[in-house]
């Protein structure tokens, strides 16, 4: 500690610590609230699609997933067409391939139901908590910091000075 923040801390109550870790208390609030309010948001829309039994929000949230399925259906079908006989079986096979398609699409809804929206939503509930206990230590440091103020031989003659003011009837300062 130099000799003007030691001079500082006993005159006006100053923290260079405390004075950096305020504002960041805030910033880290800011951020991790924001950021928690949107997983929990995105999880919740991703949610309500999902559980609406609306075909067409339900295809929206999951279209990135059910494009790769028939992607790959696309190339084994194609990939049998080419390299089969065309025989009763390959036309089977590549009829099957369309029912596979349904089934896997079935089945990852059904598995996403959950999962990644109460992941999102879990995740956008720790974060938003966090962001409040920042704020609560954001507010505390605030407290020390006014409570040090106050402790200065700075603190103390303002609050004595203006003691002294009321007592000679100058009434509240």
């Amino acid at each position: 500690m130099s000799v003007g923040d030691w001079f500082s801390s006993i005159f006006t109550g100053g923290n260079k610590t405390l004075g950096k870790a305020i504002p960041k208390y805030g910033a880290l609030s800011d951020f991790a609230t924001g950021s928690g309010e949107k997983g929990i948001t995105k999880g919740m829309n991703f949610y309500d699609s999902i559980l609406s039994g609306d075909q067409g929000k339900i295809g929206q949230v999951l279209a990135p997933e059910i494009k790769t399925i028939q992607d790959q259906a696309g190339q084994q079908k194609k990939t049998t067409a080419e390299m089969g006989n065309r025989s009763g079986g390959n036309n089977a096979a590549i009829q099957m391939t369309g029912d596979k398609v349904r089934s896997a699409t079935n089945d990852m809804v059904s598995s996403l139901l959950g999962k990644a929206a109460d992941t999102s939503i879990s995740a956008g509930l720790n974060l938003f908590g966090q962001g409040v206990n920042a704020l609560g230590n954001q507010v505390d440091a605030s407290q020390i910091q006014m409570k040090n103020w106050e402790d200065s031989l700075f603190g103390q003659g303002l609050t004595k000075g203006a003691g002294f003011l009321e007592g000679i009837g100058l009434g509240k300062v």
